[in-house]
């Protein structure tokens, strides 16, 4: 049983581990959530719960990269010594052979958007979604643990085979493909790191009892013998 209640806490996917406070230089300070995604298909990382307003696809990359000089951390109680495997955030990654199409889970937007976030893209050949199909809205993606995910495009880190291309992700539709450089669409930061999940107590407590009964039922048996 303990086993069993420990496995389902170690497969907890999306986890919110704490807050990083942000000064944007232009009179917005805030603290927004950091998410840690623990399947995540390239490696576990971490989300930034901000998205940059829409800007070139190098000025969204310096912008991810500079994050680290800029954010202030402050951890939740199990999370003090998480630590960073990437020297610093950037932008998602689509990985390896990636693909224009809906339904793509192998890059980190397209996991987050159908795995962890559970939404379903748009489909033309559905009755009913054409010519008007059911977008997704911001209210769709932060329905859960998000709070400033926006329905609209988001660059990731990887240029595409043409000059002056690079791979995005709509969050209203759930279309994966590429995207002029210079177009001005949202940014949103990553960073790789691997923490363990703290046990809550009452699991604790539930495997002491385990134990207890455990060696209550032992020392019987051997009564017996």
């Amino acid at each position: 049983m303990l086993m069993v209640c420990l496995t389902g806490i170690a497969n907890a996917s999306l986890t919110h581990i704490g807050f990083a406070f942000y000064d944007d230089g232009i009179g917005n300070i805030g603290a927004y959530k950091m998410i840690y995604d623990d399947d995540s298909p390239l490696g576990p990382i971490t989300w930034f719960d901000y998205s940059n307003e829409g800007d070139t696809w190098e000025n969204q990359k310096a912008w991810a990269a500079d994050l680290g000089n800029k954010l202030t951390y402050y951890w939740l109680s199990g999370y003090e010594n998480f630590t960073w495997t990437e020297d610093d955030w950037r932008l998602p990654d689509v990985g390896q052979n990636p693909q224009r199409n809906l339904g793509i889970t192998t890059s980190e937007m397209g996991h987050l958007y159908y795995d962890e976030l559970g939404l379903d893209g748009i489909d033309a050949n559905v009755p009913g979604h054409y010519p008007t199909p059911d977008y997704t809205t911001s209210a769709d993606l932060n329905a859960s643990v998000f709070y400033n995910l926006i329905a609209g495009g988001y660059y990731t880190q990887n240029t595409g085979d043409l000059p002056n291309s690079v791979w995005y992700f709509e969050m209203n539709t759930g279309w994966q493909g590429v995207s002029a450089d210079y177009n001005r669409i949202y940014g949103l930061a990553v960073r790789g790191g691997v923490i363990s999940t703290p046990v809550p107590g009452a699991v604790w407590l539930l495997g002491s009892g385990v134990l207890c009964l455990t060696g209550m039922s032992r020392r019987q048996n051997r009564k017996k013998v």
